[in-house]
């Protein structure tokens, strides 16, 4: 699976690239939510986890310039707010995954939210 991950804090940054990769995963990672739309292009990502709160963009930014553009790829919102569930979820996001987490409870959040690809996408990549 290739997993994006936004979020301004580079050591939360490398802790899931770690895991994710330990996991079998491709993992591309941004520290603000600038370049999403092209990142999310040139990636093509499965799934993409993306920090509500940065100083660049916050987690709704992300969530608005990725459904403008009109791709439907699920966005896993992650937040140490409490309460932010239900706007994540009006804002556009697939799923929540509340701070701070283990490393089951990420693989699970992003496993949740993604069909895996049919034998046919797989042949064509």
């Amino acid at each position: 699976m290739r997993i994006l991950v936004i979020n301004d804090e580079i050591d939360l940054l490398e802790a899931c690239s770690l895991v994710l990769e330990d996991a079998g995963h491709e993992v591309e990672t941004l520290s603000e939510g600038r370049r999403v739309r092209e990142r999310v292009e040139a990636f093509r990502p499965d799934i993409i986890l993306v920090d509500w709160v940065m100083p660049n963009g916050s987690g709704a930014d992300v969530l608005r310039e990725i459904r403008q553009s009109g791709s439907n790829v699920p966005v896993v919102v992650m937040s140490a707010l409490s309460g932010l569930e239900r706007r994540a979820k009006d804002a556009g996001a697939t799923g929540f995954l509340q701070k701070p987490f283990g490393n089951v409870e990420l693989l699970s959040a992003l496993e949740r939210h993604v069909i895996p690809p049919s034998a046919e996408d797989r042949v064509a990549n």
